[in-house]
């Protein structure tokens, strides 16, 4: 299941000019740990650890053991089956455009 997680406030994740698309049940190798007890230990501080390195492309954050494992690269068809792993990847946000209606009363 992928979804995306946007909004600084509502998911601590990055909103634009970054979100994170979310991939359940799926992890990637070649992650690095950094976690350090209490640090990088939610999902949410996982994501800002990787949010303000411009070499992190996403991360692997394991529910279970509460550990984070950053990713310098990212291969969609490298992600395999980990049950108790979400994978989270950096993407960048697609502008928003509005459409603006001029009014001239008759």
């Amino acid at each position: 299941m992928n979804e995306c997680v946007a909004g600084w406030m509502h998911d601590a994740d990055a909103g634009c000019p970054f979100t994170f698309k979310k991939t359940v049940g799926r992890s990637h190798p070649f992650g690095k740990n950094v976690t350090y007890g209490t640090i990088n230990n939610t999902p949410e501080k996982c994501k800002h650890w990787c949010l303000v390195r411009s070499y992190c492309l996403g991360v692997d954050f394991s529910v279970v053991t509460s550990t984070c494992y950053f990713l310098r690269e990212i291969n969609d068809a490298l992600l395999v089956a980990a049950p108790t792993v979400n994978h989270y990847e950096k993407t960048r946000c697609a502008r928003l455009y509005t459409t603006t209606i001029a009014y001239s009363p008759e």
